[in-house]
């Protein structure tokens, strides 16, 4: 277990049976977590099966936004290293976006978001190559 994030860093840090990696760099209050070249050097160290990633905004358009650059940057270095890419977004984020494109949809394997999304939204999602599965 990789991450960046010092929310998901105290919720594992009581795990059992996982090896767990804190990725270091600068300290990101918006985000709560690292982001910078420290952070994106350390990320490319390692081969990642599946990541589960926060979005901003996710669109047809555009694809998954953040409003940060430092960020962004850090979610495309993990999405360059990872083998699956999986978005979670609740309702309100779908069809918004913002200054930093992460990735464009054909790059993310599937967007999980509630069950509140708009369906319109919903098939133009899946209609740019993403599945998206609603909880």
């Amino acid at each position: 277990m990789l991450t960046n994030s010092l929310d998901t860093a105290q919720v594992l840090s009581t795990a059992k049976g996982i090896k767990f990696i804190m990725v270091p760099g600068e300290f990101n209050e918006a985000i709560r977590g690292f982001t910078g070249l420290l952070t994106t050097d350390f990320i490319q160290r390692f081969r990642i099966d599946y990541i589960f990633l926060g979005a901003n905004g996710i669109d047809a358009s555009h694809g998954m936004t953040v409003p940060d650059y430092a960020d962004a940057e850090t979610k495309r270095v993990l999405i360059r290293q990872s083998r699956h890419v999986i978005v979670a977004a609740d309702h309100a984020k779908l069809g918004s976006s913002y200054f930093e494109i992460v990735a464009r949809l054909p790059e993310i394997e599937a967007i999980v978001t509630d069950s509140d999304a708009d369906e319109t939204i919903v098939q133009e999602l899946r209609a740019g190559g993403t599945e998206v599965i609603l909880v």
